[in-house]
């Protein structure tokens, strides 16, 4: 009776111990997510963030540079226009200057000239006065002491003839002194007319002087602006390529930020790889063919079925129909998926410490390179592709670098 009466509690510790046990299998069995491996993700982002964030703050401060020394182009070449044209302003000012010295060989020529039309005035002046103070001279000695005057002249004649003859003498020698008179009053006026058209002159040579001079000081006054506008240019250049010693200085620092950036990126991505490769734990394999137990070829060597020779088997042939499932014999990493004309269609996963299991001869592959897979998982499909004879299964296991006996890790 107490022996019924415990059956059910039996049972409940029985379903308890087989729960307990079914939980143990299943974390060993499922996929292990890594909270260490989520963390190292979760950094990674982050530093594949701040290199990329930083990379753009480096274009942005290129492109300033950039920005900057178009600039500099654009000032340097405005410099050198100002430049070319305080060169043809100079240039003008030397040929005025020029016209401003032959201008003022022309004025000391004509002052020259002046003075000569002076003196020649003054000369001819003298001596139309003298000439004239002359002639009024021997007029009044004529008139006065010689002939007495005209009533002297007539009663004193002792004929007509004599008359006549004095009269002529009289008038000839007025004459004379008249012509005379005449020549220098000509004279006189000759060399004003002369000197009044070398004053016209040296007025006309200075008026040109001093509108020559007024270009000058225009042009050099427009040179000292231009001046100004250079050392604004220069002013600006130099401000510009500051600008671009500090940005470039930046940029120096970005790219060492960048360095150190990716530097830490590449290692969180290296220790994501440590942390997600692999590692056997030393637990047996599950079958990969399971409800196909029966071997078609054992591990060893064997006289090859299509070959006819003595020939290695490096794994065990489980028989099994085309399209039968293939499951991963261990949690791991799928190394290689592909065809070969020996292997056909195959899948190798690495499960870690060099330990590798190989499945040749399927129909299909259903994982990828790269793709983990836990144990149990299918990842094929039974077919005869490659040197095959039929249908089955070639389960091979690698440990560090050869075949083993798969044997020794099937359960």
């Amino acid at each position: 009776m107490d022996n019924n009466k415990n059956a059910p509690k039996n049972r409940y510790a029985l379903i308890i111990m087989l729960c307990i046990i079914v939980c143990t299998a299943l974390v060993f069995v499922l996929p292990k997510k890594s909270v260490y491996g989520d963390e190292l993700r979760e950094k990674i982002q982050k530093e594949e963030e701040a290199v990329k964030a930083a990379a753009g703050e480096k274009a942005k401060v290129n492109q300033s540079i950039a920005l900057a020394k178009a600039l500099i182009g654009s000032l340097k070449s405005g410099k050198a226009d100002v430049e070319s044209y305080i060169e043809d302003l100079d240039l003008a000012i030397g040929q005025i200057h020029d016209n401003i010295d032959e201008i003022d060989s022309m004025i000391s020529a004509n002052e020259i000239e002046e003075k000569k039309a002076q003196a020649e005035l003054k000369e001819a002046e003298e001596k139309s006065r003298a000439q004239y103070a002359e002639m009024k001279k021997q007029l009044r000695f004529i008139y006065r002491n010689r002939f007495g005057g005209m009533e002297d002249i007539l009663f004193s004649a002792r004929d007509m003839g004599d008359f006549l003859n004095k009269a002529t003498y009289i008038e000839a020698l007025s004459e004379y002194d008249r012509k005379k008179l005449q020549e220098y009053i000509a004279c006189v006026e000759d060399v004003k007319e002369k000197k009044e058209k070398l004053e016209e002159v040296r007025d006309s040579l200075v008026e040109q002087r001093r509108e020559k001079q007024k270009e000058s000081e225009d042009m050099e006054g427009l040179i000292e602006d231009k001046q100004k506008e250079l050392s604004s240019y220069d002013a600006q250049i130099g401000s510009k390529e500051q600008q671009i010693a500090e940005y470039e200085k930046m940029a120096a620092e970005q790219d060492a930020q960048i360095k150190a950036l990716e530097a830490a990126l590449a290692a969180s991505k290296k220790a994501l790889e440590e942390a997600e490769r692999p590692k056997y734990d030393g637990g047996m394999f599950t079958m990969p063919c399971p409800g196909y137990t029966r071997i078609s070829d054992e591990f060893g060597m064997r006289e090859h079925p299509t070959l006819g020779i003595k020939k290695m088997h490096n794994g065990v042939d489980f028989a099994a129909p085309t399209g039968t499932s293939i499951l991963a014999a261990y949690d791991g990493v799928v190394a290689a998926t592909g065809y070969s004309s020996s292997m056909g269609n195959y899948v190798m996963i690495d499960h870690g410490d060099d330990l590798l299991t190989v499945y040749m001869h399927a129909s299909s592959v259903s994982v990828g390179t790269g793709q983990q897979v836990s144990a149990g998982q299918k990842i094929a499909a039974v077919g005869s592709t490659g040197r095959s004879t039929g249908p089955h299964l070639h389960f091979g296991v690698r440990k560090n670098g050869a075949y083993v006996n798969p044997w020794g890790y099937l359960k």
